[in-house]
């Protein structure tokens, strides 16, 4: 029983069909990621532009309040893209 199950399961053709589908997900996860990696750094570079036009606003002497919230808002959103990884160029590389 033993032998059958593992002629059965570790057959070349099996294991070559495991392999192919394992490729087709890990080919599928990668063009997903590169698809939003690109989205990601379009909005990484609109935080950027935000956070230079409030600082600009502070050195032309405008300073309310909000700003300092706005600030606090724009710097979380940045700090978000670059603790959670998503911008990582060696993930973008490993596509296979």
């Amino acid at each position: 029983m033993l032998a059958g199950l593992k002629d059965r399961l570790m057959a070349p053709e099996a294991a070559a069909a495991a392999l192919r589908a394992c490729a087709e997900v890990t080919n599928r996860l990668n063009r997903e990621h590169r698809a939003n990696a690109s989205a990601w750094k379009g909005d990484l570079v609109k935080v950027a532009k935000q956070i230079r036009g409030v600082i600009e606003a502070i050195k032309a002497g405008m300073f309310h309040a909000s700003m300092k919230a706005e600030m606090d808002r724009l710097a979380a959103r940045k700090a978000e893209y670059g603790s959670s990884g998503v911008l990582y160029d060696s993930w973008l590389r490993g596509a296979h």
